[in-house]
């Protein structure tokens, strides 16, 4: 019996416990109860409805006199949850006439309140402060100019590029029809205040300080530096830099640069990549360099890892009748090499031997977008993702003691469902096969599900419910994935293993209070993991359950991650529930779309 043949029955024995049947009952009912019975209830507000009364000085301008009630009838339609794009298409194959940018303020001063207010004068500050992102910048990132014919799907694609800078809060490409049968095309963005100056105590003995820059002087730079320190001694214990710019000189290359400096634990890392932006162009790619030097005390055996990689994708439409739907086949190739590592030979040299390994892969995607209310406190997309992902994987690794085969399959799907739920699902299927069959195997399945809205009189609720299976077959002995490490995990201790569950469902809670545009959210949840080397091991010794409940404020102006107040307790076999009040800043999940990516092995860490 192999090793896939073994998962089942054990996996079973597994799930004979008492603890985890009350557990995975207990979710069943959660998740039943929010797909069946929560009726969506959206808000709708016609933008015809709206009455706008116009200041003067917009009157007297031709362009605005057309670009506001554009803006209004956006900020309508924004209310409601949609698929996005859709509008496009009444003008394709039209002239684009003029191409307009309508830069926005970060802050939004208070209608009902006077200039002269407190809350107004501060929000004018902040303008004051921010370098909004320059016009020509904004015009950098446009993949149409004028002259053009308009493309709906161009636009799909431009629409969700510049929705994903991280330094924009905002953006829409309104179209607005001439009398001569062409349009006028108004890119619309507001900038996040772009500054974060944040602390965080994560010991008596350790204090983390972070300054982070995301649009310097609005060019689109990027740059952020933490530093770890002993507030004792007054000293750095490790430091961490990043530098990114997202469009070099309007070639759509990206770089992004970032140096660790820990102790016993080294790494740098030079990434320049063109994303996939098909059908604005067919080409994608990108090279990288690492190093990373691993030594006491993060571990006891001492290692400097060098990598060198570059990769190549061309995509190619495949179906006339699917919007945003193409293949591409892309190949990668990555050299890896150590200049420091312990004694090895054939035998034992595997993990840590010279190697160059070329990785191909053939995939289908299409990719779509939906806009969802109330989901800014757990994930950190603006929009979320739908469509899918086909990748077939085929490697080969030329080793300094061993060649060897690689295969592999990936798949990625994601659909808004009934009643305005929404399911995004990851996985992966991959091994290696050298001489004495199969190894370094793995099977991953990663589903993320968000319920339907839920409203109870002013305040609005969510459930998100997100699960991690790792099934790891012959790893290295070193090895193993982290409990740890995986994304949204509040929990304080840790397990290891190359076998995992992990599953996790939280309910976030929306109030309608706001403090200085600081949006109030509660949450609840409920955490437990699993982890093992080896299928006889199975014990509830091997769980971790935590539960808890907080708050949260976010302000979508800002670049800042949620500020989080959590009371949670940590349990575990054989020890003291221990209860954990922390006060921390908490980035969201980030779900990728389907667009494209680089031909790469399923991280196992």
């Amino acid at each position: 019996m192999n090793f896939w043949q073994k998962c089942f029955p054990r996996w079973t024995e597994l799930f004979s416990k008492k603890t985890f049947l009350i557990y995975l009952g207990f979710l069943a009912i959660i998740l039943v109860r929010g797909t069946l019975f929560c009726q969506e209830t959206e808000f709708t507000s016609p933008a015809d409805s709206l009455k706008i009364t116009i200041p003067e000085p917009w009157t007297e301008n031709w362009l605005y006199k057309k670009v506001y009630p554009l803006i209004f009838k956006m900020e309508a339609e924004r209310q409601q949850e949609q698929n996005l794009f859709s509008i496009f298409e009444q003008y394709s194959g039209k002239k684009i006439a003029k191409i307009y940018i309508v830069n926005l303020d970060v802050f939004e001063m208070l209608p009902d309140k006077p200039e002269t207010h407190i809350y107004n004068r501060i929000l004018d500050l902040g303008n004051s402060l921010h370098y909004k992102t320059r016009d020509w910048i904004i015009k950098d990132m446009l993949f149409f100019a004028e002259g053009d014919d308009f493309n709906p799907e161009i636009m799909n694609r431009n629409l969700a590029y510049l929705k994903d800078l991280p330094y924009l809060r905002e953006a829409e490409l309104l179209i607005s029809d001439n009398e001569d049968d062409t349009v006028d095309v108004f890119v619309l963005v507001r900038d996040k205040f772009s500054l974060e100056l944040s602390g965080r105590i994560i010991s008596q003995s350790k204090y983390r300080l972070k300054i982070n820059e995301q649009n310097i002087l609005g060019l689109g730079l990027g740059l952020k530096h933490i530093w770890h320190i002993n507030p004792k001694e007054m000293k750095t214990l490790s430091w961490e830099t990043y530098y990114s710019d997202s469009n070099i000189k309007n070639t759509f290359f990206r770089v992004d640069a970032f140096w660790k400096e820990f102790s016993g634990n080294s790494n740098q890392d030079l990434y320049l990549s063109h994303p996939f932006l098909y059908p604005a162009t067919p080409h994608s790619g990108g090279i990288e360099g690492t190093r990373n030097y691993i030594h006491p005390p993060a571990d006891t055996l001492t290692t400097e890892k060098w990598t060198l990689g570059s990769w190549y994708a061309h995509s190619f439409g495949f179906s006339d009748n699917l919007t945003n739907a193409y293949k591409y086949v892309a190949l990668g190739l990555e050299k890896n090499w150590f200049t420091k590592s312990p004694e090895v030979d054939a035998n034992t040299g595997k993990p840590w031997q010279d190697n160059i390994f070329a990785l191909s892969s053939f995939a289908f995607t299409k990719t779509g977008y939906t806009s969802f209310r109330n989901i800014s406190f757990f994930l950190v997309n603006n929009v979320l993702p739908v469509g899918y992902l086909t990748e077939t994987l085929l490697g080969y690794e030329f080793g300094e003691y061993h060649n060897r085969l690689f295969t592999g399959l990936h798949y990625s799907r994601a659909d808004k469902l009934l009643r305005g739920s929404y399911l995004y699902f990851v996985s992966a299927l991959e091994t290696y096969i050298g001489s004495e069959g199969t190894e370094q195997s793995v099977l991953a399945v990663e589903p993320l599900f968000i319920s339907p809205l839920q409203h109870i009189g002013d305040f609005q609720s969510r459930y998100f419910f997100n699960s991690n299976l790792v099934l790891g077959g012959k790893r290295y002995p070193r090895e193993q994935m982290n409990v740890s490490s995986l994304s949204g995990y509040r929990g304080i201790w840790n397990l290891q293993g190359d076998k995992l569950l992990r599953s996790n469902l939280e309910n976030d809670i929306t109030t309608p209070y706001q403090i200085w545009g600081f949006k109030i959210g509660l949450f609840t949840f409920l955490d437990c993991a699993f982890a093992t080397n080896h299928f006889s091991q199975i014990s509830t010794k091997n769980v971790l359950l935590t539960e808890g409940a907080g708050f949260r404020i976010h302000n979508p102006a800002l670049i800042w991650e949620s500020i989080e107040l959590c009371f949670a307790l940590n349990q575990k076999k054989g020890s003291k529930g221990e209860w954990k009040i922390t006060l921390s800043t908490k980035k969201g999940l980030e779900l990728p779309d389907f667009s494209g990516k680089r031909p790469q092995t399923y991280k196992f860490q």
